[in-house]
């Protein structure tokens, strides 16, 4: 294995067989100044090693999805989960990423936003699906916030997420099946043809058609 680093980023390149069957996965460490000076009671291994080192060894940790390092004791703690913790000062949060999507702990998902390129609704779900992802369910107010604060999202572009009415006309679900709420304000209106699918607009979700091409957001379960 190996691996390289920045400042506030860090690129380990390990072996995978979990999710995703055996294969080996580039993945970049970003680091969460948002959950520092944290020790977490999630803990898969705890040593003394640099910081490449460390995220070089968590990458091939099974059920890591990030790691905590403390640059004063240089103590690497590969983590599967960030929901219990106490108060370790000098500790950083590296969350990991692989193919440009980014795991959370809190809401259990990897997610990418798709930004650069757009695709009508059937396309975007391709996408998804070819990453072994699918078009992201948003069926909490916390994974909508998740997503709109993401530094890529931008509030006038639509973008697609994987919730239709094509069940039943204007009764719009996830693909989950659960019911789709945070409309924005007279959403859904039908105010087109064939408004059947569904995508966050000004941090809102509107209907819209599915032919029309967008930006959209894939998600994959951790399981």
């Amino acid at each position: 294995m190996t691996a390289s680093m920045s400042l506030n980023h860090v690129e380990a390149v390990g072996l995978q067989s979990r999710m995703f069957g055996t294969s080996i996965r580039r993945y970049n460490w970003v680091e969460d100044k948002s959950e520092a000076n944290r020790l977490y009671n999630s803990s898969l291994t705890t040593t003394l090693a640099s910081l490449i080192t460390c995220t070089a060894a968590c990458s091939n940790a099974i059920d890591c999805t990030a790691a905590t390092y403390n640059n004063s004791t240089k103590e690497c703690n590969c983590i599967n989960n960030t929901t219990s913790f106490t108060s370790q000062l000098g500790n950083m949060l590296w969350r990991r990423k692989f193919d440009g999507f980014i795991f959370d702990a809190q809401l259990g998902w990897y997610i990418r936003l798709f930004v650069n390129t757009s695709h009508t609704h059937a396309e975007a779900e391709s996408v998804c699906g070819n990453h072994g992802a699918r078009l992201a369910v948003l069926d909490t107010s916390d994974k909508l916030s998740y997503v709109t604060g993401l530094p890529d999202y931008r509030p006038d572009i639509f973008c697609y997420v994987g919730a239709m009415d094509e069940q039943s006309d204007g009764l719009f679900t996830w693909s989950t099946g659960t019911s789709v709420t945070n409309w924005m304000l007279d959403e859904p209106n039908g105010l087109h043809l064939d408004e059947d699918c569904v995508a966050i607009f000004n941090n809102y979700l509107i209907d819209l058609p599915c032919s029309h091409s967008n930006n959209f957001v894939c998600e994959i379960e951790y399981k």
